[in-house]
């Protein structure tokens, strides 16, 4: 009925902030993973940890969390070059966004998000493992591409990519606009980059990394 003109602008963004499903109890979540681990692919570039793994100013444009089971649930934040909010996505669930200006292809695996015909900002699917996420996230002018084959931080000195294949165990990539400058940080005390060539070994390599990080943390706090 949105698509076909029957809701007005203003009746669509009333019902996305009190959708009927959710308001009932009826949703449980707009993604469904089987993946028991926190992780994804993120322009090629495997992140493993909990928390944010990409910050900008101290604003988390993706971070990862496991839920009572295990399982991964992904947050978004995903604006536009003019700082617009095209989607909010938490732990799994398309919360708002500006209709106007965007269009979207949903499934329960799966989320497009375009700012303009043909032009996509985000592409996250979940159907395999890890979770593979392409997107364009801007803030305040600077944008972090995660294109595929790795990933690109435009407007700091000199650019700064990450190429694709390489696999972090807690840390997570923090763009700071007013040093002009990227650097991954740790989650944790302690991080890792792991080295592997093989695709499904890196990522068994850089989970169990981060189950070892993990599990020495608290471990610490016990004795502490």
């Amino acid at each position: 009925m949105a698509t076909k003109g029957v809701f007005s602008d203003a009746q669509q963004r009333e019902i996305q902030n009190a959708p009927f499903n959710v308001r009932k109890g009826l949703a449980g979540g707009m993604l469904h993973t089987s993946q028991k681990y926190c992780a994804v692919l993120a322009g090629g570039v495997l992140l493993v940890g909990e928390g944010p793994v990409i910050l900008a100013d101290g604003e988390s444009l993706l971070a990862l969390a496991p839920d009572e089971g295990g399982h991964v649930r992904l947050s978004i934040t995903l604006r536009d070059e003019g700082g617009n909010l095209l989607a909010l996505v938490q732990d799994n669930e398309w919360i708002s966004g500006d209709a106007t200006v965007w269009d979207m292809e949903s499934d329960h695996q799966k989320l497009v998000v375009r700012s303009a015909a043909n032009r996509v900002a985000l592409n996250l699917n979940v159907k395999g493992e890890p979770a593979h996420l392409r997107a364009k996230f801007w803030h305040a002018g600077y944008m972090v591409d995660l294109r595929g084959i790795g990933i690109r931080i435009n407007g700091v000195d000199a650019g700064q990519e990450l190429a694709e294949g390489l696999a972090f165990a807690g840390m997570a990539l923090d763009l700071n606009t007013e040093m002009r400058r990227v650097q991954l940080v740790p989650q944790l005390e302690n991080a890792l980059l792991v080295s592997e060539p093989d695709p499904l070994r890196r990522l068994t390599k850089t989970v169990e990394a981060w189950k070892r990080l993990k599990g020495e943390m608290s471990s610490s706090e016990r004795q502490g």
